[in-house]
């Protein structure tokens, strides 16, 4: 890791974190994913591209499942998602979707109603990130017309620390993930997840995520380790409780090792994986 790096992890270290959600899937030219999770066999018809077309839809899903999660996003739109802000962020990521060959976008759709119920969006670095990839990752992101303030700098502050922490090495980061709050517990985040994770076993590469609570359980079943968490109180919004974020990794794996079948809980590392505390960014 450069000198840069290691200033920006020391100082991320130093600042209070907050909640995160995720975003990426399918990019040019993917191929859709033979997946066999038994929950959602028979009701979907497995993992597509999200095309240019459905970019609202896929933010409206991702606002959805965002807010419905109880937390520090409950408050980020207080009214919900204003009609400016929702064409503010199609625009801009239909741009997206054009143009880093990195960026993958992808869906699961219910056979029966033909809706998206889950959505993904990640990136894929197979070597070290150059300066200007790091500044981009950890770009604070502009507030939108209507958000709170306060939550919204609080989230995409712990956004751009956490990816600090994470520095220029090489691996997937998940940059949303979501299924659709009526579809869940049916095997869709599990088909997508799978779909993901083999992309980042094809090229051995860690996998970086931001979790919710409610997120947190799905991933340590697929091998990801808690690195660190931020609890913060929800009164700071005009709420009361607290909700949580926490920063998981997955080791890196070669294809012949990979076990992305679900499991009862979160297996050990095997001998062939990273420890992600090892590689620093504990």
């Amino acid at each position: 890791m450069s000198s840069q790096s290691n200033s920006a992890l020391n100082t991320a270290s130093e600042r209070p974190y907050t909640y995160l959600i995720s975003m990426n899937d399918f990019g040019p030219g993917s191929v859709q994913g033979n997946v066999s999770s038994n929950a959602a066999q028979g009701r979907t018809q497995g993992v597509e591209p999200l095309l240019d077309a459905e970019y609202e839809e896929y933010t409206r899903l991702q606002y959805t499942a965002f807010r419905s999660s109880g937390g520090i996003s409950t408050f980020i739109f207080p009214s919900g998602l204003p009609a400016d802000a929702m064409r503010s962020i199609v625009e801009k990521g239909q741009k997206k979707m054009h143009e880093k060959e990195n960026a993958y976008y992808a869906k699961v759709v219910d056979q029966e109603s033909r809706q998206i119920v889950a959505i993904a969006h990640w990136k894929l670095f197979t070597s070290e990130r150059t300066a200007e990839e790091q500044q981009a990752l950890e770009r604070t992101r502009t507030p939108l017309p209507g958000v709170n303030l306060l939550a919204w700098r609080d989230y995409y502050g712990h956004v751009q620390d956490s990816r600090c922490r994470l520095g220029t090495r090489p691996c997937l980061t998940v940059h949303v993930f979501a299924t659709h709050p009526a579809h869940r517990r049916n095997g869709h985040g599990a088909m997508l997840l799978e779909h993901i994770l083999r992309q980042a076993d094809e090229h051995c590469l860690e996998t970086y995520l931001e979790a919710s609570e409610q997120g947190k359980r799905l991933y340590a079943k697929y091998s990801f380790q808690a690195i660190y968490e931020k609890e913060f109180n929800l009164a700071r919004y005009g709420g009361s409780g607290a909700d949580r974020n926490t920063i998981m990794m997955r080791p890196a794996q070669r294809p012949s090792d990979a076990t992305i079948e679900r499991t009862a809980g979160a297996p050990p590392l095997n001998n062939t994986s990273t420890d992600v505390r090892a590689a620093g960014i504990v």
